[in-house]
């Protein structure tokens, strides 16, 4: 993977993020998912339509345009335009509503007590708004991984599948806790709960893979 696609990746999942973010700052919770959704259904409903323009094995512009209007779904939807188009519209919303749940505690500090020791208190430390999006993100893409492996490799009979569950269900469990928490006024817990359990698990990850780069070549680990 190239610098430029990470960097195009990077950007498609910030829109939906940004867009979500300026909702929330502009109308109230309700209103702003509201929109939000109604984003997330037509923007991939435009680009099957336009695809849908296209004869077969040709490439111009609406190819551009309607990755930029369908950017996810195509795993899961397993190549199939309406398939794509509503696992797009799903992970859409759901980045949406992201930034739309982090505008909350802007929206509701006007009606908070003034001075500096209740605008923390409301709003949590400076790190814990972009740990809480980046614990969301990772959270969201592990679901969504692991959601992918489930439908492409396994049965949920089998066991291999009931396992990738249980651990999709904590991985929601870490989700729904963390924007409980969120919206009750505790982000910086939010974020330790939603990017904690990740971060844990990647640090220990890191260092056996440093034990094995450190001692494994002398001990002949293969």
């Amino acid at each position: 993977m190239t610098a430029v696609s990470i960097l195009l990746r990077a950007l498609r999942i910030s829109l939906p993020l940004a867009i979500g973010w300026l909702l929330g700052r502009t109308y109230g919770m309700p209103t702003a998912l509201g929109f939000a959704g109604a984003l997330a259904v037509v923007l991939p409903t435009a680009g099957a339509l336009l695809l849908r323009t296209l004869q077969v094995g040709k490439m111009d512009w609406r190819n551009y345009v309607a990755g930029w209007l369908m950017p996810f779904g195509y795993v899961l939807g397993r190549g199939k335009l309406l398939g794509i188009a509503a696992w797009c519209a799903v992970i859409w919303f759901a980045l949406a509503a992201c930034g739309v749940l982090l505008t909350q505690p802007a929206i509701a500090a006007p009606q908070a007590p003034a001075g500096a020791a209740a605008t923390a208190a409301a709003t949590g430390p400076s790190w814990s708004w972009p740990a809480l999006v980046a614990g969301w993100l990772v959270l969201g893409t592990a679901f969504l991984h692991l959601l992918t492996t489930l439908r492409q490799n396994f049965s949920l009979r089998s066991q291999s599948g009931r396992s990738l569950l249980k651990i999709m269900a904590v991985i929601v469990g870490l989700a729904v806790a963390s924007v409980l928490l969120h919206l009750s006024g505790f982000t910086g817990t939010a974020a330790l709960v939603a990017l904690g359990p990740p971060g844990a698990l990647a640090a220990l990850f890191g260092l056996w893979v440093l034990v094995l780069i450190t001692f494994g070549r002398n001990a002949h680990w293969n």
